[in-house]
């Protein structure tokens, strides 16, 4: 049972009868109001330990338990679980059985208390791998624990519960219209949850949880490295699940209807052609509308090249010969790191950014956008799969982008990447005049999804400047070593290293691949996060620019002359 009181001696007559009426093993409370230790002695239940974390020297606040025998009670004295100041530790045995349980009061005026609340969670988790259960008013009315989605200053808190496996067991609201008294939970099954009445005189409802202590057989260990194997186990239940849509059978039926729509279809598109150009003849100016269209109907598609000239004269036809030669020509452009100063670069700010949080509501935000026609990355997962698989699928991926964020490692299948060489100008026949563009695995791009806006105001006069081969040639060396002076920390500081490391990728023309190569330097061309690493490795490149304001966008520099006409 857990309680707000807000003042336990002049409501000790309820919570007797609460006590006894319901029978109840465990009773904790919040907000107890007792300063000293001679008001407790006249707090004892029959049958029951107590135990109480009393606020000193001011009114309000305050922890108390009560454990039922034959439970077996003892105070579990922690150092690192005593930096959340109103909070109640207790070890319980039955049989051969380990009970972790904490009691805490947050209150709604300490905002840093938080943190201190998380790695309380965290490190009672590496106290045992037994059953652990932790309660209290934590006066966090900016989560929603039903979509588990939160305002900002709670999602650190939040995404660390997800990322170390507690489940918060309340969703219906304690006070008001805010769900405050919350029941967490690990390695411990809870078959049900109660929300009560008010406890008298006070305005927050009672919760009611059963549990069944059972021995844990397994010790559960924080082991990061095994993240590779959960992305392969998920990619295989998935590639599984595709598999079982296609059935065998020897009813033609329906491959006879296709071939009748086909054929429609077909004779449809002919006649739109024959209508397009009747009506280019009756335009005003024939001759330039027919050459439009014909335009239009003969751009080249930019992942079909029939052939290559090399140098000397050398035709290249085979689409296998093809893939391997853009392949060399756009790895040619990556450069080896060379730079060993890294670790003395100056911090050039005082803020920090140590960690990035996921949302349920984020990622359905972006899975709800996702175009479904879009290409499969390498991976070979369609992003329709992703996009319709339901409401499980957010919650599958948030748990994914948690461990890879807090564990500072990018899945290696998250790192392969295919290009789709894009014509930019000059001959068609030279591999040079290629643009990669990378085509990313669905599930990787959703987690480097942001979005960037920009706007100007007045007159100017714009110089732009860019700079070649710039994406393919960033050193990641001094990538990172700028993104640590910027305050950037681990976890995120390493997630970004492996982000960066280890990549490779292949080109595929006209239905086939080349062999891999691997990618030693540059940012991703086609990702999320491309632009943005770049603009980080060459923000300071403003400082060398004297007149006019400097603003960047991958790899294009826009010098502005503002004035007024």
């Amino acid at each position: 049972m857990l309680i707000n009181s807000r003042s336990i001696v002049n409501k000790f007559g309820s919570l007797k009868n609460i006590a006894y009426s319901g029978s109840f093993d465990i009773i904790m409370a919040t907000e107890t109001w007792l300063q000293d230790d001679s008001s407790i002695d006249l707090m004892s239940l029959i049958g029951y330990k107590l135990f109480s974390k009393n606020r000193r020297n001011r009114r309000g606040g305050g922890c108390l338990v009560y454990v039922k025998a034959p439970l077996q009670a003892t105070l579990l004295n922690d150092p690192n679980l005593d930096k959340v100041q109103e909070s109640l530790w207790l070890t319980i045995a039955f049989h051969n059985i380990r009970l972790l349980l904490g009691c805490i009061y947050r209150p709604p005026s300490n905002p840093y208390d938080l943190s201190h609340i998380s790695e309380s969670f965290n490190h009672l988790s590496d106290l045992s791998p037994g059953p652990k259960l932790i309660a209290g008013d934590f006066n966090a009315p900016g989560i929603c624990w039903s979509s588990l989605t939160a305002h900002h200053k709670f999602l650190p808190f939040l995404s660390n519960l997800n990322a170390g496996g507690w489940t918060q067991h309340v969703k219906s609201p304690t006070r008001g219209n805010h769900v405050l008294d919350l029941v967490f939970t690990k390695c411990l099954t809870v078959s049900q949850t109660s929300i009560l009445n008010h406890f008298p005189g006070s305005d927050h409802k009672m919760v009611q949880c059963t549990f069944l202590l059972e021995p844990s057989p397994t010790m559960f260990i924080n082991d990061w490295s095994s993240l590779p194997n959960l992305i392969h186990l998920f990619y295989q239940n998935l590639s599984n699940c595709l598999n079982s849509l296609y059935q065998t059978s020897h009813d033609f039926s329906l491959l006879m209807q296709l071939h009748s729509l086909s054929r429609t279809i077909q004779q449809k598109n002919i006649s739109l052609l024959n209508n397009q150009e009747l009506k280019a003849l009756s335009h005003p100016n024939p001759s330039w509308k027919i050459s439009k269209l014909n335009k239009t109907r003969n751009k080249v598609v930019s992942h079909s090249i029939s052939h290559l000239n090399l140098p000397g004269n050398v035709a290249l036809t085979s689409p296998q010969e093809i893939c391997e030669v853009l392949n060399s020509v756009f790895t040619s452009s990556f450069t080896t790191d060379s730079f060993h100063t890294t670790t003395n670069m100056p911090l050039s700010t005082a803020e920090s950014l140590n960690v990035i949080h996921f949302t349920i509501k984020g990622i359905s935000g972006i899975l709800n956008v996702t175009k479904p026609s879009s290409r499969p990355g390498p991976d070979g997962l369609p992003p329709s799969i992703i996009r319709f698989a339901g409401p499980d699928m957010p919650v599958i991926l948030l748990k994914l982008f948690t461990l890879s964020m807090i564990g500072g490692i990018v899945p290696s299948q998250w790192k392969q990447s295919t290009i789709i060489p894009l014509h930019k100008n000059g001959p068609i026949q030279d591999p040079t005049n290629y643009r990669p563009i990378n085509h990313l695995p669905i599930i990787s791009r959703i987690m480097e999804k942001i979005s960037q806006h920009g706007f100007l105001k007045f007159p100017y006069v714009v110089v732009y400047l860019d700079m070649t081969k710039a994406f393919d040639r960033v050193s990641h060396t001094r990538l990172i070593a700028k993104a640590r002076s910027y305050g950037i920390g681990d976890p995120l500081l390493s997630w970004l290293s492996s982000y960066l490391s280890e990549r490779s990728q292949v080109v595929s023309v006209n239905d086939c691949s080349s062999q891999p190569q691997p990618v030693t330097s540059g940012v991703i061309q086609g990702s999320v996060l491309g632009p943005l690493l770049f603009l980080m490795y060459i923000n300071d490149v403003s400082k060398s620019i004297i007149c006019g304001t400097p603003f960047l966008f991958a790899d294009d520099i826009k010098v502005v002359y503002s004035f007024s006409p």
